[in-house]
């Protein structure tokens, strides 16, 4: 993994541990800490500065219209490995490379 993937990917786990320090910091409330009016501000700004965080994370990390998918080889219905660069470049039955493939995820296992 390069160095801009990692600093991307660290801002959505800065995000998501701010998010639930701030819904930690709920519990200050029983510290009965001198300067308690301000904990509910604490408590309100911490968690929206994280989700801020994270969805700035999420919208780096997702992929854009036209970019190419990073290649990958996965296991089919009958057990054979079938990898992207061989769905792209039409080996098999048809002579004509396809244009786009469509992964589709099943739940559970038949």
């Amino acid at each position: 993994m390069n160095n801009a993937a990692r600093v991307r990917r660290s801002a959505l786990w800065w995000g998501i541990v701010i998010t639930v320090l701030g819904a930690l910091s709920n519990g200050l409330y029983f510290l009965y800490l001198p300067g308690q009016g301000a904990f509910p501000w604490i408590n309100l700004v911490v968690p929206i500065a994280g989700l801020v965080i994270v969805i700035t994370g999420v919208w780096r990390e997702s992929p854009r219209v036209g970019q190419k998918a990073p290649t990958f080889t996965l296991v089919d219905s009958d057990g054979e490995t079938v990898s992207l660069a061989q769905l792209l470049s039409g080996t098999g039955q048809r002579s004509d490379p396809p244009k786009a493939v469509l992964l589709i995820f099943y739940r559970g296992y038949w």
